[in-house]
């Protein structure tokens, strides 16, 4: 160690050391700048309050932060949109209706086709008509109603002429009246034909035939006539009644006047059973068959108990379509 003092001088008053220039020197420290000595002294501070904990509650903070956002975004990812309520009624709407329709279409097609029928619609002459079950209640003291399967029914007739016009048509049969014969109107599709007889066969009509050409009368014998077998709306007790038509009727025209005599009570019988406050075809029928009844107990002739039996015909053929 080197125990030389340094060597001082007074300068003025002050007093200032001179320096040994063969000793070492230390290095001067740098000065600092305002700056880096704030920084530094900051530092200084965070260091001495650090605490480890703090920075572990820190983490947990933070990392339970973005666990409650993570499922917070799943949660919202999950859920389905709603249905809006507006559409839920008209779902059940729409449904409820669809219901509603089928369920009346139903009824409908059991009330004017008659769906559950028991029996089949009758093809050819004479056969038996069929009558489903009814399908109108009694309301209102009203008589309830059911599907009838009207007959086929087929004949030979002489017709006296088909015209365009019913005037012409009445002129024609009052030619036939003049001559003594009976005659009917039947108007079929806009044409109105008068026939003035009716056999099963054509050969049934051979002696009408031969009288009114002998009286000069212009006709058409043998001309084949059908009516199909139609369905229509009655009465129960009226369909019950008109089942026994079709079979009475063919009968009748396959017989001769005398069997047709022997055979009358049958229709007189049947003709009490008609029902009461029947519609107003049903009671045409009925009316001219009374009328064909005492013609042939009064043995009236040929002619007019065929007319009578094409009246009667034509009389079916129209129920139910007016």
């Amino acid at each position: 160690m080197d125990n030389r003092k340094p060597i001082s001088v007074k300068m003025n008053g002050k007093e200032t050391f001179i320096r040994d220039h063969s000793q070492p020197q230390p290095k001067p420290r740098p000065q600092k700048d305002s700056w880096t000595s704030s920084f530094e002294e900051q530092a200084a501070a965070v260091d001495k309050s650090f605490n480890p904990e703090d920075l572990i509650e820190y983490e947990k903070t933070e990392h339970s932060d973005e666990e409650d956002w993570f499922s917070q975004l799943q949660s919202k990812k999950k859920k389905k949109p709603k249905v809006p309520k507006a559409v839920k009624l008209f779902g059940v709407a729409a449904a409820a209706a669809a219901i509603i329709g089928i369920t009346l279409g139903f009824v409908m097609l059991r009330m004017f086709v008659g769906i559950d029928n028991d029996g089949e619609v009758a093809q050819g002459s004479g056969a038996m008509p069929a009558v489903s079950s009814t399908n109108n209640d009694n309301k209102g003291g009203q008589a309830s109603t059911t599907s009838f399967s009207t007959a086929s029914l087929s004949a030979f007739l002489i017709q006296g002429g088909v015209f365009q016009s019913e005037e012409q048509a009445k002129a024609t049969r009052q030619s036939f009246t003049d001559a003594g014969y009976a005659s009917m109107l039947w108007q079929n599709d806009g044409s109105y034909h008068v026939f003035v007889g009716a056999g099963a066969t054509s050969q049934d009509l051979d002696t009408l035939e031969a009288e009114m050409i002998d009286k000069g009368l212009e006709i058409y014998a043998g001309k084949p006539w059908q009516t199909e077998a139609t369905e229509v709306s009655v009465t129960s007790a009226e369909a019950e009644w008109l089942k026994g038509f079709a079979e009475k009727w063919q009968a009748a025209l396959s017989m001769n006047q005398a069997d047709l005599s022997s055979g009358i009570s049958s229709w007189e019988e049947w003709l009490k059973t008609a029902p009461k406050d029947a519609s107003k075809q049903v009671s045409a029928l009925q009316s001219v068959g009374n009328t064909f009844v005492k013609d042939v107990k009064d043995g009236a002739s040929s002619n007019n108990i065929q007319v009578h039996l094409l009246t009667m015909w034509n009389k079916y053929e129209q129920i139910g379509k007016e």
